[in-house]
């Protein structure tokens, strides 16, 4: 998952930590930048994957592809936990749209356009990773 991370130093572009005798978690360190004297920060993306002894020398090969595996890994991730919030606002507002419900239409509509807000969170520029929710 992609994180701002800080450091006491500048950190590699590529960790490998054994997870247990069948997986492995690879940390990729992205866009380090010195922040103060001795502190730095990068954007951070992991992924665990099966261990092997050369894991090292075959995610260094092909770094690139890897890399922008674990960035896509952590974008599905990211967009899946703001569309299950979402989904669950949607949800606990469903009784505002029932045709029984005691809202007068112009309440009504007034969550309709905010219900339509939510629907529309995939489609703002910066999703996942800058979302403005919308207010009721």
């Amino acid at each position: 998952m992609r994180q701002k991370t800080s450091y006491a130093h500048c950190p590699q572009a590529l960790e490998i930590d054994r997870l247990s005798k069948h997986s492995a978690q690879l940390t990729f360190a992205e866009n380090a930048v010195e922040v103060s004297d001795g502190a730095w920060e990068a954007d951070v993306y992991t992924l665990v994957v099966p261990w092997q002894r050369d894991l090292f020398d075959v995610v260094a090969a092909n770094y690139a592809d890897w890399l922008a595996h674990a960035k896509d890994k952590d974008y599905e991730q990211a967009a899946t936990e703001i569309r299950e919030r979402r989904d669950a606002l949607l949800t606990d507002c469903d009784w505002t749209q029932a045709t029984d419900s005691p809202l007068s239409e112009d309440i009504r509509i007034g969550w309709r356009i905010y219900r339509q807000a939510l629907r529309d969170i995939p489609e703002q520029p910066g999703f996942p990773w800058d979302v403005t929710w919308p207010e009721i």
